[in-house]
């Protein structure tokens, strides 16, 4: 029976489609007001590739309003594009135009100026039983029921500590003590959200979307264990982009089983000029953007023993006087302090550079200026 069994067993490999995936993704949100307007322009790649996706660099990206205004923005590189602040009129209806560097023109379809009403409150739990995951809300209304379906985005921040403390410079085959201005000990790492939150309040009789989901912090995780903060971004959108990204959610993450949705196209509001059967991936709608932001501190949350994904496995070295020199050229190590004897150096203390420079976890050491 085994013998049969294993005769029978073949390799299965489906065919792969050979069609061109090059298309055109833009993403962005045209913001009136103070915000500034960003737009990403991208192109995607077959599923085989190793890269999801290619920066659309040296386009030509403007908004346009019902008036024949035309507002251009900045190439920041990248696929970025942006301009600092637009007063719009919420009387007209704006589209973002792009012109790409091989000349193919795109424009979204013309979009009214939608108000984004305050947030209520930006919230968060900690489960039970400890050391739960925290769990963070938002929570908004719109006592004129205009508004009815919502978008969020966020901007994490976290402040985070490097493995071991460095008080040493090594520069110019020379130890130095380390000016403030380099410190590598603290550090914050600032991240955008990946994820598609979206509510409707459709359904009800009242505007009222209350502590939607939004982040999910499972211990332990290095953004709890000093201070985190969130700064959640929320949009007043139309049904039709509703129902765009509620597609593009189901096709992102409920697929897999035999309950999951079918996989469909997506159909944006931007199109190609000059060939309406190009697929263009995006979806761009206007209007202000409401804010708000919270901090929450290690010290509020029942996570003890602090433990770090990080430096879990950091270790002091102790390298003699006369071979520190050859270990820090090499960059194996990095200095940390002296070792004395009697007021005498006798040795010094390093470590691996991945222990002590936290900025190779992908931070920065230049404080963020609304930290407090």
């Amino acid at each position: 029976m085994l013998m049969f069994c294993t005769q029978c067993r073949q390799t299965y490999l489906p065919p792969v489609s050979k069609n061109n995936n090059n298309f055109l993704v833009v993403d962005g949100f045209i913001a009136s007001g103070n915000d500034s307007t960003i737009i990403t322009l991208s192109r995607s790649t077959p599923i085989s590739d190793s890269i999801f996706s290619v920066s659309e660099s040296g386009a030509q990206v403007s908004v346009v309003g019902d008036q024949g205004e035309v507002y251009f923005l900045t190439d920041a590189g990248n696929g970025n594009y942006y301009i600092p602040s637009l007063s719009l009129n919420s009387a007209e209806k704006y589209k973002l135009r792009i012109v790409t560097s091989n000349g193919s023109a795109y424009e979204s379809d013309p979009q009214e100026v939608r108000a984004s009403p305050p947030i209520d409150s930006v919230s968060w739990e900690q489960s039970a039983p400890a050391p739960g995951a925290v769990n963070i809300y938002v929570t908004t209304h719109d006592p004129q029921n205009n508004t009815r379906y919502y978008k969020w985005d966020y901007v994490e921040t976290w402040l985070y500590y490097s493995g071991l403390q460095s008080i040493l410079e090594y520069t110019n085959d020379t130890l130095i003590y380390r000016p403030p201005a380099d410190d590598i000990f603290t550090c914050w790492h600032t991240r955008n959200s990946t994820d598609i939150f979206i509510n409707s309040s459709e359904k009800l009789e009242d505007d009222v979307i209350f502590k939607n989901p939004l982040a999910q912090i499972a211990a332990p995780d290095d953004r709890l264990l000093k201070k985190y903060s969130l700064l959640v971004k929320q949009y007043a959108i139309d049904r039709t982009a509703f129902n765009y990204y509620q597609q593009l959610q189901n096709n992102s993450h409920n697929l897999g089983s035999i309950f999951g949705t079918t996989p469909s196209q997506l159909k944006g509001n931007i199109h190609n000029m000059n060939d309406s059967s190009e697929v263009v991936i995006g979806y761009i709608s206007a209007g202000s953007i409401s804010q708000q932001r919270i901090f929450i501190d290690f010290s509020q949350l029942n996570l003890w023993p602090p433990t770090s994904t990080y430096y879990a496995n950091c270790e002091l070295v102790l390298l003699g006087l006369n071979e520190y020199q050859f270990y820090l050229t090499q960059g194996s190590y990095l200095p940390l302090y002296y070792k004395s004897s009697n007021g005498r150096p006798v040795g010094l203390w390093v470590g691996s550079p991945d222990c002590v420079d936290c900025r190779l976890h992908g931070g920065t050491n230049t404080k963020p200026s609304f930290w407090p």
